[in-house]
């Protein structure tokens, strides 16, 4: 009996209510899934049937799902349909708690938040958004910070409003205790300021491939991250230590570049 709440692949959001267990071990249970737009999937839950054996509840309808307990509080779950594999890691929480207003629970959206920096654009401050997931806890947490790669050849303005995260991802990074962050340039995602990382003079043609242009987008988006990370640096749940950064694309040569840029002002 219970609810247990997850995320398929790490993204797609699931929840299983078990409702009632019989002594032969037949069950009825809730499966309820979230919206995913990239998977066309839209938010509901059916009523179905299961059963338990043992240790695992299992659900076989168009789909077969098992749920295999590794402790009083968590699970395992694997998902089969036709070729289709996946995986989620349970955690079992109070019904009550499930459905309490604004609750935040395990496998819940990561929390998307707007910091303040020392940038300045045209003399106004500069916030940007960073999305962070992170475990239950007050911590402190070691820090992953993970970088945002560009938009394809830069000459698609929708791209640079939409914010970057992976949950996936993310989940096993938090799975061994770290704080995860995804900092959003300036420009990018709900980050406030211009993006303007080595564009062309006319930025309908996209991003320049003349050092001239392109290094000082470099050194600006190296300018946003060492902004971002002086912040996530002073928060009391982040631990004193020193920090793990990865990225993607763009995001992956920028990593780099600043842990040698903060290599080379360390003392010897």
């Amino acid at each position: 009996m219970g609810a247990w709440v997850g995320r398929w692949g790490g993204a797609l959001k699931h929840i299983l209510i078990v409702e009632s267990v019989q002594p032969d071990g037949s069950a009825s249970v809730i499966y309820g899934w979230g919206d995913s737009p990239g998977l066309s999937i839209t938010r509901g839950f059916i009523r179905l049937g299961a059963n338990i054996s043992g240790d695992t509840l299992t659900i076989a309808s168009s789909f077969t799902a098992t749920y295999k307990l590794t402790s009083a509080t968590s699970a395992t779950a694997s998902r089969r349909r036709g070729e289709s594999r996946t995986q989620a890691d349970m955690v079992k929480l109070d019904l009550a708690a499930l459905i309490a207003s604004g609750k935040k629970f395990a496998g819940s959206d990561p929390e998307s938040i707007m910091i303040s920096t020392k940038l300045r654009e045209n003399g106004n401050p500069v916030r940007l958004e960073v999305v962070i997931d992170k475990p239950p806890g007050d911590g402190p947490f070691p820090l992953l910070v993970v970088n945002h790669g560009s938009t394809g050849e830069g000459n698609d303005p929708t791209l640079f409003t939409q914010t970057f995260s992976n949950p996936a991802f993310a989940e096993m990074f938090v799975k061994k205790g770290h704080m995860v962050a995804f900092p959003q340039r300036r420009g990018r995602g709900k980050s406030e300021g211009l993006y303007d990382e080595g564009f062309n003079v006319d930025r309908n043609q996209g991003y320049a491939c003349d050092p001239k242009l392109s290094l000082p987008g470099a050194d600006r988006a190296l300018t946003d991250i060492a902004a971002a990370v002086e912040v996530l640096r002073q928060r009391p749940d982040v631990a004193r230590q020193p920090i793990l950064m990865a990225g993607i694309s763009r995001g992956g040569i920028l990593s780099i570049a600043y842990a040698g840029c903060t290599r080379a002002r360390s003392p010897a």
